[in-house]
């Protein structure tokens, strides 16, 4: 009966291991993607320029990015993805106005290093969920 028990329980927790880390794969393109995270604007002196702009999703978790076949440049998937560097797929999409927000994006995710932003992959943001109810954009 115990060995029973004790395998049941083995069980459960390796399903449940399972389905919180599936929770928290995506895909290269041309799979769409939707991801959850805070999203926080990103400013670094170009020698040489003026300063550069990005926004960037910070996950935390960190995620696996699945290859996918049909993808040009995401054959290999890559694992521990933290920071994703977001390219808005219209001009009208503003994220500057979700900095500091914990919200959820749909894109495309593209293998690309971005060196002085420190992140090897990007999204095309299609679309931005309205954060969640408990966002706080003070970051705390």
């Amino acid at each position: 009966m115990k060995l029973i028990l004790r395998t049941m329980i083995v069980l459960c927790a390796f399903a449940a291991f399972a389905s919180a880390r599936a929770a928290d794969q995506a895909q290269f393109e041309p799979a769409v993607s939707t991801l959850t995270g805070r999203i926080m604007g990103e400013y670094v002196m170009v020698p040489g320029r003026e300063m550069s702009k990005g926004v960037a999703l910070w996950l935390d978790p960190a995620i696996t990015i699945e290859s996918n076949p049909d993808s040009k440049r995401g054959k290999r998937a890559m694992r521990d993805v933290r920071k994703i560097l977001l390219k808005p797929a219209s001009p009208d999409l503003d994220l500057d106005a979700y900095a500091g927000q914990t919200v959820t994006v749909e894109g495309l995710l593209f293998r690309e290093h971005a060196d002085i932003y420190h992140t090897e992959v990007t999204m095309q943001v299609a679309r931005v969920v309205e954060p969640a109810a408990d966002s706080d954009p003070s970051g705390d």
